[in-house]
């Protein structure tokens, strides 16, 4: 189950539903109608995840294949446009995805164990270089190919390389967790 800021979704015996606010086609049910009772997304029975942030939300299914819908206005959808999507869009790239995250805007992925950003970069939420402020494409944080989970919220994102915890993004209220209030333009290890 995810719930985004106006909207929640949850899968069932593989059927993904949604429902709530739909106002950027969040929901993934073709339109934009909001809903106060789970709407069933599309025929397949194979979703595995799903997350969602305010406006936006991203699911993967078997074989690993990822999708994201909802506002797409600075590429947090993946597609490599900055449309909005009201129906699951496929996200660009191979398949083999593990595990997803939406954030404010923005989104992260894992492929092959290596960590795969996309949106509005705006505090370097997605440690991608400083100089990029948006992407509507995955792009790989790095080079490591050991993230095994990433999360995010708002301007600030946390993975897992095995059982090592990294942050990045903005710190202004110490949410990256390194003992400072400043911004992170690339994973730093979080010691406990």
């Amino acid at each position: 189950i995810a719930a985004g800021g106006s909207h929640s979704c949850g899968i069932r015996s593989g059927k993904l539903y949604c429902w709530g606010s739909n106002s950027q086609g969040q929901l993934g049910n073709s339109g934009n109608a909001t809903g106060n009772a789970p709407y069933l997304i599309g025929s397949g029975t194979d979703w595995l995840m799903v997350q969602a942030d305010s406006f936006a939300t991203c699911g993967i299914r078997s074989g690993g294949v990822a999708y994201c819908w909802g506002q797409g206005t600075s590429g947090e959808l993946g597609t490599g446009n900055t449309q909005n999507a009201n129906s699951p869009a496929l996200v660009t790239g191979a398949t083999g995805w593990t595990s997803i995250a939406v954030g404010q805007s923005s989104a992260c992925g894992i492929r092959g164990g290596g960590l795969f950003c996309w949106g509005n970069n705006a505090g370097n939420r997605l440690a991608i270089g400083a100089g990029i402020t948006t992407t509507s494409t995955p792009t790989q944080v790095g080079s490591a190919v050991t993230w095994t989970k990433v999360q995010s919220s708002g301007p600030h994102t946390c993975g897992l390389q095995g059982t090592a915890l990294y942050c990045w993004g903005q710190g202004f209220n110490g949410q990256i967790g390194n003992g400072g209030f400043s911004t992170v333009t690339t994973p730093t290890q979080i010691d406990a």
